[in-house]
């Protein structure tokens, strides 16, 4: 486990299933696992509240009246509560840690760069997890965007990394059982069960009989 946070890269939807997904679906009811899971998602909700200041200023110079300069500046105005309130709480959740900064030399530049730690009971293997997971999650935040592909699934609403940016799913499965329940789905179904699959079921019905008809006269 050390090992593989030590080499985590956001773009590894594997390697996040593996060190932290994995134990949000495993077990839910831990404390530590439940921290983890309510800073996880207070941290996705800044980066989606930046995102939206961010659309919303740009759509700043292209206001016409004084109307839409008033709904814009509603909505502006409470994106930039939404997101103080989820800095808030963020703070709140961050001060059961402690924590610890070392620096090193980057072998490329020389430069130095430093890593966080959260100071854990290294005979507590859970607390040394959820210290180590918070201190990737954090430094993932620094990075604008970074956090935008860690998602709930559309359908059975667990955690993933997306591979895209329009994946709403967290595989296969889920996509195709959402597919299902769709409306528009199910109406095409229903004319293809009704127009192609039901007349080709009666055709396959009438060759066999045709089939068996013929061995019996032979």
């Amino acid at each position: 486990m050390k090992a593989r946070l030590h080499t985590l890269r956001h773009r590894e939807p594997q390697g996040w299933d593996d060190v932290l997904f994995s134990a949000l679906r495993r077990s839910p009811a831990r404390p530590d696992v439940k921290r983890v899971e309510k800073l996880l998602s207070l941290l996705v909700a800044a980066e989606g509240h930046s995102r939206e200041r961010a659309n919303l200023g740009g759509r700043g110079d292209r206001l016409k009246g004084a109307d839409e300069a008033l709904r814009w500046a509603h909505q502006y105005q409470a994106s930039m509560n939404a997101y103080v309130r989820t800095l808030e709480q963020i703070d709140k959740a961050l001060r059961r840690y402690r924590w610890r900064a070392t620096v090193s030399q980057k072998r490329a530049s020389g430069r130095f760069q430093y890593e966080l730690y959260c100071v854990a009971n290294p005979k507590n293997r859970w607390g040394e997890w959820e210290g180590a997971i918070v201190a990737k999650l954090l430094k993932l935040a620094e990075k604008p965007g970074e956090l935008s592909r860690f998602r709930r699934c559309a359908e059975c609403q667990k955690w993933f990394c997306a591979v895209t940016g329009h994946q709403q799913f967290c595989g296969e499965a889920c996509r195709r059982r959402h597919s299902a329940q769709n409306p528009e789905f199910k109406e095409k179904r229903r004319i293809y069960m009704r127009e192609r699959y039901r007349p080709l079921l009666k055709e396959l019905e009438r060759r066999s009989v045709r089939n068996a008809k013929s061995t019996r006269k032979g």
